[in-house]
């Protein structure tokens, strides 16, 4: 039967020996990247991804905002201004 316009996935058989020639570990020494555990490799890890700790905090910094007394700045780049003039008239 021809597939060519369908859209589905080829369903074919893992061969673990063709993955493994690089390695040259047996499977059972491989740990897989995405749940820690041995015996498969990311690729065809059928587990949940698993949770760090750290990528958590990680999450929760990239959202916090600093609240930041606009005055303050505002002050602080009327006094580098003023300055800056002073020395262009004096120059």
């Amino acid at each position: 039967k021809n597939n060519k316009g369908n859209n589905k996935k080829r369903k074919g058989t893992w061969n673990p020996s063709k993955d493994n020639k690089k390695n040259n570990k047996p499977l059972s020494e491989v740990v897989c990247y995405k749940c820690g555990e041995k015996g498969h490799i990311k690729r065809y890890c059928k587990n949940p991804k698993k949770k760090n700790q750290n990528s958590n905090k990680k999450d929760e910094s990239a959202n916090a905002m600093e609240q930041v007394d606009i005055t303050e700045i505002t002050a602080m780049v009327s006094e580098l201004n003023i300055g800056m003039i002073q020395e262009l008239h004096m120059a």
